[in-house]
């Protein structure tokens, strides 16, 4: 440790910094969140109140990449970029813990079955996806939930090369992160009717609000300047329009004259 340099020589730019931010995403408020919501609602729920999974209690944010009221460093060009580096953490994040749900999702439809919403839903993705469906049916037949998150595995997967690599949209992504929560009450709902509540209020809620809380773009966005609004049109629209977390440019202007007001400022 003495033998550490206090200081480092290069000076970081607005991507370093970005990168800082969502180091701290991944080893500090990412693996706690499930924890501390998971005891808010627990204690709400003892007080006569249900929290429901969507529900995103907390909030994170930044405003790394997006202060243009006084840092020439950060361009349009700039705050795109971190936009789109939040938005691939994000969906990693999710795919991430789908794929550990899964594991979790042995329930066989032989013992228990599945509500109508689910299997239509099922159908519905063999449509979309054949070969998908074709690979994966012979091993987990009996596993509609394990097969429901191969779709949604996939989906993410499309989503992420439409908002990371430019891929053009198509019906198969989500449009954002309320499509995604839609295919996980779902499965909740179907779990719940086939008394599997543990594993719906346990792991599948985890999951639930993890994505109710970074949605498809990590952390919320505090811009700085009126003028921000106006130049990261392109980056909105390419992301499209995520989620609540992207307020427009009259919700922003909004909050920025009531900071204003209050001598508050997004630090």
């Amino acid at each position: 440790l003495w033998q550490t340099d206090e200081l480092r020589i290069g000076k970081p730019d607005p991507l370093d910094e970005a990168r800082t931010a969502l180091y701290y995403l991944d080893e500090v408020m990412a693996p706690q969140l499930a924890d501390v919501v998971e005891e808010y609602a627990d204690l709400l729920r003892d007080a006569g109140v249900d929290v429901a999974p969507e529900t995103a209690p907390i909030r994170f944010g930044t405003w790394v990449g997006g202060d243009r009221d006084g840092n020439p460093f950060v361009t349009p060009d700039v705050t795109e970029r971190v936009m789109l580096l939040q938005a691939e953490r994000a969906l990693t994040l999710i795919a991430d813990a789908v794929h550990v749900l899964s594991r979790q999702l042995s329930n066989s439809s032989r013992l228990v079955g599945v509500t109508d919403d689910l299997q239509r839903s099922l159908d519905e993705d063999r449509a979309a996806f054949p070969a998908l469906l074709d690979r994966y049916t012979p091993l987990n037949r009996e596993e509609p939930h394990r097969l429901k998150c191969r779709v949604i595995a996939e989906r993410l997967n499309l989503t992420r090369a439409r908002i990371v690599d430019g891929a053009p949209p198509s019906p198969d992504q989500y449009h954002d992160h309320r499509e995604l929560l839609a295919d996980l009450r779902l499965m909740h709902d179907s779990l719940c009717a086939r008394h599997g509540q543990l594993v719906a209020d346990g792991p599948l809620a985890r999951v639930m609000r993890l994505v109710a809380t970074f949605g498809f773009l990590a952390l919320l966005w505090a811009f700085e300047g009126r003028r921000a609004l106006r130049l990261d049109g392109r980056g909105w629209r390419r992301i499209g329009k995520l989620d609540d977390s992207v307020p427009d440019a009259e919700e922003q202007s909004g909050h920025r004259r009531d900071e204003r007001h209050h001598g508050a400022r997004p630090r």
